[in-house]
């Protein structure tokens, strides 16, 4: 397979004046580019991700109908937290609507 720089359309003069295109590049993320990622990191355990591009290896939403469950919730949430301890984890806390909650 050939490469041309020729469809960028990019081209400048060079010191004997003649016309020369640019290599150029682009770094630009897109979904094949986050496709590829997942194709590199994922396997039938899930999706692992180097911490730079995930901060966090888990998030916790808390979500209840009422004030009785928010307690209940919020005590298991509590619990989960310190069973998860050595991770990297972000609790929500629910102090909004689920769909809010959700980085």
């Amino acid at each position: 397979m050939t490469t041309s720089p020729a469809p960028s359309r990019s081209a400048y003069l060079d010191a004997a004046n003649s016309l020369q295109y640019c290599w150029t590049t682009s770094w630009g993320l897109s979904t094949r580019f986050i496709g590829a990622i997942i194709m590199v990191h994922g396997d039938d355990q899930g999706l692992i991700l180097p911490p730079r591009l995930a901060p966090h290896q888990a998030v916790i939403v808390p979500i209840y109908k009422n004030d009785e469950e928010r307690e209940v919730v919020g005590q298991a949430t509590a619990q989960l937290e310190a069973q998860l301890a050595g991770f990297r984890l972000k609790s929500t806390g629910g102090r909004a609507s689920p769909r809010l909650q959700i980085p």
